[in-house]
């Protein structure tokens, strides 16, 4: 039996979804692509989602056009496994490097979902309950309902949970405490630094310990002794006694416990350097990070390096802002660190800006370091987080 084959002998029994998985070749881009009907403009189409080591890609394609495309992913992706859901029957199916199929049939796992493009997002945290810091925060009012002007800031605050939820396996993959610990009752040492009005400090403090039943220790760091002061009384009437907030600089903070985590949310032009180096010195197992005014770049870097594309100051700004994240991401690979770059939006603006999650997963690259320092030289700049 060939793809085609089976696509027609399928394509009549109400798909669930496709997954394809496991490229024969670990060096090929698309790690994984998922398939399901969407009904868009009352239109039958078929979303097909495809996934790298750090993006996810989207397409929408008619029927008539999803065999195609399911060929055109199997050829360029070589992948050895297919996994078909419907209503009727589960297809697993094996591809030989010939291209030969071997199908297994089984009896359905999986039912119907609703077809609806635009369904109700489904958050971590939810509308609807009572949530104490929410509430507090003046997000929620006291029945659970997000209050109208808020819920921008209610969607932002569990985008950042959901980046967490996305990770939390991995601070279990090795203890930052005695491995005789368990996973359960191992204590997460987390520092916020810069935490400012502390809305995602105490989300994060909310989802791990109410939601995912973890043992923390979570300090928040900042300059205004005043914004601390009112986040320590707050987290007093919360209850949440394992939250501290203290005054003080990222440069100066020195802690003796295991860090596991260590977030830092806009903390301004190098202050991002020397967060994310208190972080790799700890050997924190995740980082997080949202940079922000990248002046060190934009005030070294000539029009000449760039052959007179950067004359525009919007420009040469915004180059400015992501060749910094370039070479702090190169860094923390060079470090030891699995590095993604992913979209998050300002807790008090509009503007999307690049948040840097790192987890650490192997040694240190002596060599990759070495290449990250000749490209900085070549461009002309000298950068804080190479020294």
């Amino acid at each position: 039996m060939t793809i085609d084959e089976l696509y027609y002998k399928i394509i009549d029994q109400d798909i669930i979804w496709w997954i394809l998985s496991n490229p024969r070749l670990k060096t090929q881009p698309i790690k994984k692509a998922v398939i399901r009907p969407v009904l868009i403009n009352n239109q039958m189409m078929y979303q097909i989602e495809t996934f790298t080591e750090k993006q996810a890609f989207h397409e929408n394609v008619t029927s008539d056009g999803l065999l195609h495309s399911v060929q055109k992913i199997m050829v360029e992706s070589s992948f050895k496994q297919l996994d078909i859901f419907t209503k009727k029957h589960d297809y697993h199916v094996l591809v030989n490097k010939r291209g030969e199929i071997m199908v297994k049939t089984a009896p359905p796992t999986k039912q119907v979902a609703t077809m609806a493009h635009n369904q109700k997002k489904q958050y971590i945290l939810e509308a609807g309950t009572p949530i104490p810091f929410l509430i507090a925060l003046g997000v929620m009012t006291s029945s659970g309902k997000v209050v109208d002007k808020k819920y921008n800031k209610f969607k932002q605050i569990n985008r950042f949970v959901e980046m967490i939820d996305d990770i939390i396996t991995n601070f279990d993959e090795t203890g930052t405490q005695d491995d005789s610990d368990t996973s359960s009752n191992r204590t997460l040492h987390i520092i916020d630094f810069g935490s400012g009005k502390s809305y995602l400090t105490f989300a994060l403090y909310h989802y791990l310990v109410y939601i995912k039943k973890r043992q923390v220790k979570i300090t928040g760091l900042d300059l205004k002794a005043e914004v601390i002061a009112d986040c320590n009384l707050l987290k007093d009437q919360l209850g949440y006694a394992d939250l501290s907030f203290k005054v003080g600089d990222i440069n100066d903070y020195v802690t003796e416990e295991p860090i596991s985590m260590v977030i830092s949310l806009h903390a301004c032009n190098t202050a991002t350097d020397a967060a994310l180096k208190k972080a790799v010195l700890w050997d924190a197992k995740v980082i997080m990070s949202v940079p922000c005014c990248h002046a060190e770049f934009n005030q070294q870097i000539g029009k000449d390096n760039f052959y007179g594309l950067i004359e525009h100051g919007i420009i040469k700004e915004r180059v400015s802002a992501l060749m910094t994240d370039a070479f702090r991401s190169k860094w923390l690979e060079a470090m030891g660190y699995r590095v993604q770059l992913l979209e998050f939006v300002d807790m008090a603006h509009t503007p999307k800006n690049i948040m840097i999650r790192a987890i650490k997963n192997s040694q240190p690259n002596i060599q990759l370091l070495k290449e990250a320092q000749v490209l900085q030289k070549e461009l002309g700049v000298n950068l804080t987080i190479f020294n």
